[in-house]
Formats: C-alpha cells, structure tokens, sequence
C-alpha cells in the first residue's frame, strides 16, 4: 500500500499522508452506512430536501469518521499536537445537530456529545500507554452504545449515528493506535 501525500483541504479527514484504499475504504464505508440508515427509517420522516441533506452529511461525517480517524495519517496527524487534538473535540458538535434535525431530546444528546468529550479526553491525554487507550476507549464507547440502544427512545438511525459518533470519538480518535509500545513487549 503505497502512501500519497494528501491535499492540504483534506488533511484534517486523512493527515498528511494517507493511501488510496483509505481513501476508498472511508467513503464506501460512510456511503454505504448513510444509504443502510436511509432505508431503515427516514423515508418514515417526511422531511423536507435541507433536512434529507443534513442528515446525509452528518451521517457521512460521522461514519467516515470513524474509519478515517484509525488510519495511520490521520493517526498521527493529531498525536503531533494537543491543540489540533482540542479543536477537534469542539467543534465535533453532532449529536446537538442530530438532537435538534429529528426533533429529539436535547438532554440525551447533550450527555452524549458530553460524556464523548470527556471520555475523549481522558482517553487521549492522560492515558499514555497505548494499551491502556484501546482498553478504556473500547469499553466507554462499548458502555456508551449498549446505554444508547437500551433506554433512549430515540430513532433507529439517530441511535446507530450516535453510537457511531460515540466510537469515533472515544475509540477511532482518542487512542495512539500506531504507536511501537503495542509491538515493543512482543519482539
């Protein structure tokens, strides 16, 4: 798999460098998961054409963003700096969208989008040990989804997005997942 170096508007989504299949692999994924949600409930919605398009670009937001946020470029493009890390905490601000396009509870998508910041940044700053990262960060966004599937009454489509977001956040994003310390005590 040979890298390329990614054009400067897309180095927030893949870093600097990244491959073609990542590529590929992050838009099939984020297309095919936005056309799986589509089917399952919005038809049932009735919603006019602005609110068709934001949830298609939230849904490839968050879904692609999942997939982007464990490759490798994208990997080390925000463990070079805490400040990058920060905003891209802040301004992820989707579960509030997705809250205020269904018409839902603000409140539970507010502990949503809450819990993931603060997990996230447990996770990415003061868990150093890679392994320990992977743990705490699968384990929240696992805890996070089966609470989401078991008490909200919220939309199919709106749940899954939100446990999408809850992965990306807590595990895709805020765990060092190509670092050497995982191949270090195997060699």
């Amino acid at each position: 798999m040979r890298d390329i170096c990614t054009p400067k508007f897309l180095q927030e989504l893949f870093g600097r460098k990244t491959s073609l299949i990542t590529i590929a692999i992050t838009m099939t994924f984020s297309i095919l998961v936005t056309g799986l949600l589509w089917r399952l409930s919005l038809p049932d919605q009735n919603w006019p054409l602005w609110q068709i398009i934001t949830f298609c670009l939230l849904s490839v937001d968050i879904s692609g963003g999942v997939i982007a946020n464990l490759s490798q470029g994208t990997n080390h493009y925000y463990q070079e700096s805490v400040k990058r890390r920060c905003i891209f905490l802040l301004i992820h601000i989707q579960p509030l969208l997705l809250a205020l396009l269904f018409n839902q509870s603000l409140l539970t998508c507010t502990m949503v989008w809450l819990g993931a910041m603060i997990g996230a940044l447990f996770v990415s700053e003061l868990l150093k040990d890679c392994r320990e990262q992977a743990l705490t960060g699968a384990s929240m966004a696992g805890l996070g989804c089966i609470l989401l599937i078991s008490y909200s009454k919220l939309p199919i489509s709106m749940t899954a997005l939100l446990s999408l977001y809850l992965i990306k956040l807590l595990f895709a994003f805020s765990v060092n997942h190509y670092t050497t310390a995982w191949s270090k005590d195997y060699q």
